[in-house]
């Protein structure tokens, strides 16, 4: 008896999931299914980048540094670019939404690099 409720909720549920994303699609012009695609394949590389980001400012190596950095803050924005270039009539508070997820985005990766750069010279500097 209780799988048949969940089974009717769970229908509901995604009855209105797809109601909306078949809305923002028509409204906006933006497919929610290219962006969790593209959400979802660009988190391994993204996570990938921001440890070879600290890899590289831990052995102080600027090229690479610049490199997975560039990488990071690119893998990062793809998402948003593609809402802000082929979405259409956004209402004014979703440029905000995406700034603030991008500025977000960047304070995280300077605090956890901070966080490393300043673990990694707290254990060089304790005497053996």
């Amino acid at each position: 008896m209780v799988t048949v409720y969940n089974s009717a909720m769970l229908e509901k549920i995604y009855a209105f999931i797809i109601d909306k994303a078949g809305y923002i699609n028509d409204m906006y012009g933006i497919d929610p299914k290219v962006f969790l695609i593209m959400s979802v394949v660009l988190i391994f590389p993204f996570y990938y980048s921001i440890y070879r980001l600290i890899r590289a400012l831990s052995s102080r190596n600027k090229k690479k540094f610049v490199f997975w950095g560039t990488s990071f803050l690119i893998l990062a924005v793809v998402p948003y670019v593609y809402i802000l270039f082929w979405g259409h009539n956004l209402p004014w508070y979703v440029y905000i939404i995406i700034a603030f997820l991008v500025m977000n985005g960047l304070y995280s990766l300077i605090r956890k690099i901070r966080k490393k750069v300043l673990a990694g010279r707290s254990y060089r500097e304790k005497p053996n």
